[in-house]
Formats: C-alpha cells, sequence, structure tokens
C-alpha cells in the first residue's frame, strides 16, 4: 500500500513526458531489475538457500512486474501487461526488451 502511495504522489507530480524518455528510462531500469531477479531466483533454485530466500527473492520479483503493469499502464500499453501475465517471469523479461527496442524509439 505504501509503495502504490508513493507511486501516486510521484505520477501525480510528474506529467508524461511528450517523447517518453523518462517512462523508458524507468522502464529499462525495471526490465534489468527483473532479469537480475531472475537470475538471483534460479540460483536460489539451484542451491540450497532457505525457503525465506527464495521466497524473498520471488516476493521482490512479483512488485517488481506489478511496478512494469502500472508504468505500462500509464503508457496505454494495455496489450502488452496482458500479453505479459501469460507467459513466465524469464520471457517477461525478453517481452519487455523487444517492447523497448521497437515502440519506444
Amino acid at each position: 500500500m505504501a509503495r502504490f502511495q508513493r507511486y501516486r504522489r510521484e505520477i501525480a507530480s510528474q506529467p508524461p513526458a511528450p517523447n517518453r524518455t523518462r517512462e523508458r528510462g524507468t522502464l529499462e531500469a525495471l526490465a534489468r531489475r527483473l532479469e537480475e531477479q531472475n537470475t538471483a531466483f534460479q540460483s536460489a533454485g539451484k542451491s540450497w538457500l532457505r525457503g525465506d530466500d527464495t521466497r524473498r527473492i520471488r516476493q521482490e520479483r512479483a512488485t517488481t512486474v506489478l511496478e512494469i503493469n502500472l508504468l505500462l499502464a500509464r503508457l496505454g500499453e494495455v496489450a502488452l501487461i496482458e500479453r505479459l501475465e501469460r507467459i513466465p517471469f524469464q520471457q517477461k523479461s525478453e517481452e519487455l526488451r523487444r517492447f523497448l527496442s521497437t515502440q519506444l524509439d
């Protein structure tokens, strides 16, 4: 709840940039974070990390996807959000990279 309220304050204070450079930068950073979290989650599965660690990584990854969805909604990319909901986490990163390379240029 606190994260959403912070997001709402940030969004209210920043109208969308005409060329979307700020949103693109934020989305690129979130895509990188998701890739890192996917790598950490896969590594956790291969090692013997405690259940708390894997649970924390999974929760952080879900939070990142929520932030991505909020930003995409702000950009009006509802169809992309729907596609992302149906694919595994690793493919979400790949789909975001494709979107960034083709749609926001």
